[in-house]
């Protein structure tokens, strides 16, 4: 009987089904414990970013509920409606499981005043040394570029006429110079030196005021990060002018006039102090460019009044035309002015500094809002659109036709359109107010070390996030503080000096981060949540941030471009990086149901496999119960042979199962249980089919099929249904788990989102999901190979009876070809079926396209296996 038992156990296929089970089983738990694994290394290095709760005042709403639970880059740098106190940001302080909570808030602006660019031009008649030649009649043209990125970006133009006489003896008078235009400020003075051509004003540019707690920065972001700041640490207590505590901490070269206000105030009353640490800009980002037309009227012939001068120049026409150029980016600096004096070729240096007006800076009670999104439905992907709010000057302030005419400026030069609301704020601390600039910084300076990190999470005021178009050039926001870009801010104080500007509630958010983190799991979560909780006890509202993370959004910026007619044109779609909001749970959810899915389908796949192989082997069983009947076997004593076959292989299957139900990750346990009581239903069929008709042991046609070349191709395929069932159930497997798997990844994976976390887990796991799906596709590859195998058998006897009965070589490789053409299409035909079901579900394209390629593959690998099982026996 054990003789009988193992040569029944070895027939057929189920070894290698059952081989492949084993294998399958024990690389399912390698590779989900590897996956899991890496899955969760890559959400414990990437799953929180500076801080995990933003605090808000109660009822804000700062932007996500608007955008799918996406925010725009520095959603925290700007104003909101203020509301937190200094007393609320100790309780926020207070609350068990805080490590750090460092504010900030908007809570003004500077604006540089009297910057007005001049034109000096030697003529020292003492000395003999002058720039000019002789007497001049010039047209001048003054403009501001913003020169930073690509191209130029025109911030302001005045146009002028002036005429120079050059002078003979010092006591030579000059009634006879005259200046010309419509704009303030172009005018011409002199002295016993010089001319000075006034080229008009430039607009007064803003620069937004951010308080923060330079302490709390420093522990949020490091202290390379934030040492930009320490100028505003360990001030005095006395904040107020009138001695030198507050200026001997000024730069007297760089602060002259600030240093003397401080020190002793002009009118005798003490004022509030405000320190500052003051953006600076670096060299070569603005630009101020002269051309000068020299026209070819003679100085005797011009009017000897500024009335009829530009007719005049404009009807002679120029002899040559000069441009002069300085770097004026100090001037847009808050305090700063330097460049705004262009030298005359010629013109030898003075040795002292020389301005027609001193430049200034105010404090201005003026906040930034944030700028307003809508969905925008038909593009792909996430897709905003931002709201235009209307033109304003390149400082950010509504032309003002009346004034316009009054100063003769041109109504559209410079000008930008706006994205945010501007707000102002309320009370007096803006009056009579002395900012005291301890320190300055760059733009380079403000930059978030996290900004490139999969958990990246604004931190408010730092850059770090780049806006490209469509083509990949980078846009940079302007200098009005409108633009739909976040710029950097114009300056830093502390929170007292915020409480002297903005009043009692300066702040308007607190960003937290948790202590006693240490990794991302359930614990972690509920820790930020416990925390976030509490802090919403307090009145304020709590964001958990945790487990953010950028994803790309594309923004369709309208109306961008404002020419000097006055039309508008749209920038079009732009690129940024905006943070989804609980990224880390989508991520854990979508990669872990990817891995499940992939689990599931190559499970399923070796669980058919072993079917399809158990099942025929079972009926290929009947000829054996036939044959043990009639040499006198009882059906019990059968079955108990037929048990010794199976229990075996069912106990080694079942074993193996439950090794890995015990060994797998607990979020794929289930899969594996799920598969035991299939396990156990197959083997018991294996042991009833076989008794379920009884073998005739005769054949259904006699030699007269083989009479024909139809006859025998007909022939084979009907006497070999095994081989024929296998080759079509490998190629479903083939196709049905690419299918499967390619969809089931793909909504998984969606699941995930697009966000860099997403990306980095992929990336972490993509080996693990690769050695999955190789598991599925193994079963197919087995199935093909047995239904060759089988077929090789049965295709080599029936070649021996053709070649008996006088068929020719060259017959029997046609009827081969026949054959494998036949097998071929069949397999083909049921698998476009199952795909054309597939497609009439909605199956995306991209599924199909991978299944329709699997079956292929494995069609013509079951056709290269017959044709080589077959080589010899034809020769």
């Amino acid at each position: 009987m054990w003789t009988i038992a193992s040569r029944l156990a070895l027939q057929g296929t189920r070894v290698w089904a059952v081989l492949l089970a084993v294998v399958t089983f024990v690389l399912i738990v390698a590779t989900s414990s590897t996956a899991s694994s890496r899955l969760g290394s890559a959400l414990d290095e990437n799953w929180r970013g500076s801080y995990d709760v933003l605090v808000v005042p109660r009822g804000q709403d700062f932007g996500a509920a608007g955008t799918d639970g996406l925010v725009d880059p520095n959603f925290v740098g700007t104003a909101g409606e203020g509301g937190i106190s200094l007393a609320e940001l100790d309780s926020v302080r207070d609350v068990d499981g805080v490590e750090v909570a460092a504010p900030l808030g908007m809570v003004g602006s500077l604006r540089n005043t009297s910057l007005f660019p001049a034109l000096r031009v030697a003529d020292d008649p003492a000395s003999g040394v002058s720039a000019l030649a002789d007497d001049v009649v010039i047209s001048l043209t003054a403009e501001v570029f913003d020169v930073r990125g690509a191209g130029e970006r025109l911030l302001m133009r005045n146009r002028g006429v002036v005429a120079l006489q050059r002078r003979d003896s010092a006591d030579m008078p000059v009634d006879q110079v005259v200046a010309s235009s419509s704009v303030t400020g172009f005018s011409t003075v002199w002295s016993s030196q010089d001319y000075f051509v006034g080229l008009g004003s430039m607009p007064e540019f803003p620069a937004s005021i951010v308080a923060v707690d330079p302490e709390a920065e420093v522990a949020l972001l490091g202290h390379a990060n934030a040492s930009f700041l320490e100028p505003l640490t360990n001030l005095p207590e006395f904040r107020g002018t009138g001695t030198t505590v507050w200026s001997a901490r000024v730069d007297e070269e760089a602060y002259p006039a600030i240093r003397m206000e401080l020190q002793e105030p002009g009118d005798g009353v003490a004022r509030d102090v405000v320190p500052l640490v003051v953006r600076t800009y670096p060299p070569g980002s603005f630009v101020l460019r002269v051309t000068a037309e020299h026209a070819s009227v003679g100085f005797s012939d011009i009017p000897t009044s500024g009335s009829g001068l530009e007719s005049a120049i404009a009807s002679a026409g120029a002899v040559d035309t000069l441009v002069l150029e300085s770097d004026v980016s100090t001037a847009l600096t808050p305090f700063g002015g330097a460049g705004l004096v262009l030298e005359w070729p010629g013109s030898p240096p003075r040795e002292e500094n020389v301005a027609m007006v001193l430049p200034a800076t105010e404090l201005r009670p003026e906040l930034v809002g944030r700028p307003t999104y809508r969905s925008d439905p038909g593009a792909a992907g996430p897709a905003y659109r931002v709201a235009a709010q209307g033109v304003t000057d390149a400082a950010g302030r509504v032309p003002d036709r009346g004034q316009l005419q009054l100063s003769g400026g041109q109504e559209h030069v410079g000008n930008v359109q706006s994205y945010r609301d501007s707000q102002v704020v309320e009370g007096g601390g803006f009056v009579g107010a002395v900012p005291a600039p301890l320190g300055t910084f760059t733009p380079d300076e403000v930059v978030d070390p996290q900004a490139q990190a999969a958990s990246y999470v604004p931190s408010g005021v730092y850059s770090g996030n780049l806006t490209t178009t469509a083509e990949g050039d980078e846009v940079w926001p302007n200098v009005s503080d409108q633009d739909f870009i976040t710029g950097v801010p114009g300056a830093f104080t502390d929170l007292v000096g915020a409480g002297t500007l903005r009043g009692e509630t300066p702040i308007d958010v607190v960003r937290v981060r948790v202590a006693g983190i240490d990794r991302y799991d359930a614990e972690a979560v509920e820790r930020v949540e416990s925390v976030a909780t509490s802090i919403r006890a307090l009145g304020l509202d709590a964001i958990v941030v945790a487990g953010s993370s950028p994803q790309a959004v594309s923004v369709y910026v309208p109306e961008y471009f404002v020419a000097e007619d006055g039309t508008t044109s749209d920038l079009g779609l732009v690129r940024q990086e905006w943070t989804t909001l609980q990224a880390a749970a989508a991520v854990e959810q979508g990669v872990s149901g990817a891995t499940a899915a992939l689990i599931v389908a190559s499970t399923g796949a070796v669980m058919l496999s072993l079917t399809v192989t158990t099942l025929l082997g079972a009926v290929g069983h009947r000829r054996h119960v036939s044959i043990l009947r009639r040499i006198g076997w009882r059906d019990d004593q059968i079955r108990r042979l037929l048990m010794w076959v199976n229990v075996p292989m069912l106990l080694i299957v079942a074993g193996v199962a439950l090794w890995v139900v015990a060994r797998a990750p607990v979020p794929y346990r289930a899969v594996i249980a799920a598969v035991l009581p299939l396990v156990v239903l197959v083997f018991a069929a294996a042991v009833m089919i076989p008794f379920t008709r009884p073998y005739s042991g005769r054949p259904s046609r006699g030699l007269s099929s083989l009479s024909s070349v139809g006859g025998l191709v007909w022939r084979r395929l009907r006497m070999s249904p095994s081989s024929t069932v296998l080759g079509v159930v490998g190629v479903l497997i083939a196709g049905g788990i690419t299918f499967f798997g390619v969809i089931a990844v793909r909504e998984a994976l969606d699941t995930a989102g697009a966000t860099r976390l997403a990306g980095v887990a992929r990336s972490a796991v993509v080996w693990a999901h690769v050695g999955l799906a190789l598991a599925g596709v193994a079963s197919a590859v087995l199935l093909v190979t047995i239904s060759a195998a089988i077929h090789r058998s049965q295709r080599q006897q029936q070649d021996a009876v053709a070649r008996s009965v006088g068929y020719r070589p060259a017959t029997m490789r046609t009827i081969q070809r026949i054959d494998d053409a036949v097998r071929v299409a069949t397999t083909l035909a049921v698998a476009a079926a199952a795909a054309f079901a597939a497609a009439q579900v909605g199956a995306p394209l991209g599924a199909l396209g991978a299944a329709a390629g699997m079956v292929v593959a494995v069609s013509v690998l079951q056709l290269a296996l017959g044709q080589v099982s077959t080589r010899g026996a034809t020769r």
